[in-house]
Order: structure tokens, then C-alpha cells, then sequence
């Protein structure tokens, strides 16, 4: 069972009348492998990794419907689900989380190393950092970027832009059917990853850090 540390809630008005829900929350990490975002809504998501043994989110809720939004989260034995739904009994006009014009969602994680991690979205933009066993990025609108990357990885988007700075030992494969490809990360290495894209530029370089 998880264990929650802390959990914070500040609802914040502005004068044009948008208000903005935020929450932070601590749980227990030691028993979980497997970290998902089901970022389908979501504007932003960004994914750190560090020597913990928690989880901590943050979110950022803003729009018409930011009070009956919530950041949902669901535990099945070693994994953890984040994703985003509705309060109970509440009808939204527009059924469609995407109307991103109507609401606008943030979701920070800072998780421990070396897990097991899988993010799709259909409009987010995804930004990552750190030391993974595996981390799968699955975009239709938004770009993906991470830094300072070290475990193996698919990253596959639509249309944004795919930027991986991996450390010398990982090796990757960067295809792309309509944008650019550079990919200075060696031929061979103790990880691998493979960057995918229809429309947008790949950019796969090493870094020391």
C-alpha cells in the first residue's frame, strides 16, 4: 500500500477570473517498478530521476474546469498510473480532455532511479532527466527532450521535435520520415535507444554529464 507523505493544495484566483489548482504530494517509491503517465490532456510533463526512495508530484491545474479536474493515481502490484479525470458526478460540456484552450494541466514527477517508465500523450510536450531502466515516450503533438540520459529508450512523436543528450554509454538509432536527423551517440553501447518521428527533427548528442 502507498504510503503518502505529504499532500498540498493551493487554489490560486487572478484577476481575469482563471483560476489555477496546484498540488504536491510525497508517497513511497521502494516497492514500485514501473512508472506511467497516461498525459492524454495533460500541456506539460517533465520526469527527473534522483537518489530517493519517494515520489514526488507536482501539478499544475488552470482553466474553466480546473476545480472538478483532478490528477488521478492507480496502484496494481510494482505500478503506478498517473493520469488525469473528472471529480465524481460532474458533466463537462466539452467531454474531451484535449481542449487545451479550456484548461491547461502541468505534471512535475521527481522519482527514483533506474525505473521503469512509460509516457504517452496526445498533446504534451515532454522534458526528462536522469538514470532509467527503460523510458518510453509516445507523443502525437508535443516535442520531446531529455537530459543527461543514461538506460535504454523509444521515443516516438508525431510532430514535435525529439532531442536525447545520453551519456557515452548508451548507443542510438534516429529515424525520421519528413525532418532531420543527427545522431552523434555511438555505434555501440551498454544501452540503446531509438528515436522516431514523421514530421519532426531528431537530435541524438552525448554529453558527459
Amino acid at each position: 500500500m502507498l504510503k503518502f507523505y505529504t499532500t498540498i493544495l493551493v487554489i490560486v484566483f487572478t484577476s481575469q477570473v482563471i483560476a489555477q489548482k496546484r498540488l504536491e504530494k510525497s508517497m513511497d517509491a521502494s516497492q514500485i517498478d514501473k512508472v506511467i503517465v497516461d498525459g492524454d490532456g495533460m500541456y506539460k510533463i517533465k520526469i527527473i530521476t534522483s537518489e530517493t526512495n519517494t515520489i514526488t508530484l507536482k501539478a499544475t491545474i488552470e482553466g474553466e474546469t480546473f476545480e472538478n479536474l483532478l490528477v488521478t493515481e492507480k496502484r496494481e502490484l510494482e505500478t503506478i498510473t498517473f493520469g488525469l479525470d473528472y471529480s465524481p458526478f460532474f458533466k463537462p460540456e466539452n467531454d474531451k480532455l484535449a481542449a487545451h484552450k479550456v484548461i491547461a494541466v502541468e505534471l512535475i514527477l521527481e522519482i527514483p532511479k533506474k525505473k521503469i517508465v512509460e509516457v504517452v500523450s496526445n498533446l504534451a510536450s515532454f522534458r526528462g532527466e536522469g538514470i532509467f531502466k527503460k523510458l518510453k515516450v509516445v507523443l502525437l503533438e508535443g516535442s520531446c527532450s531529455v537530459n543527461s540520459f543514461t538506460g535504454n529508450g523509444l521515443f516516438q512523436t508525431l510532430k514535435g521535435d525529439i532531442t536525447i543528450k545520453a551519456t557515452s554509454q548508451v548507443m542510438g538509432i534516429a529515424i525520421s520520415q519528413y525532418g532531420s536527423v543527427l545522431n552523434e551517440l555511438p555505434k555501440y553501447g551498454n544501452f540503446r535507444i531509438e528515436a522516431e518521428s514523421k514530421h519532426g527533427d531528431i537530435r541524438l548528442l552525448q554529453t558527459n554529464f
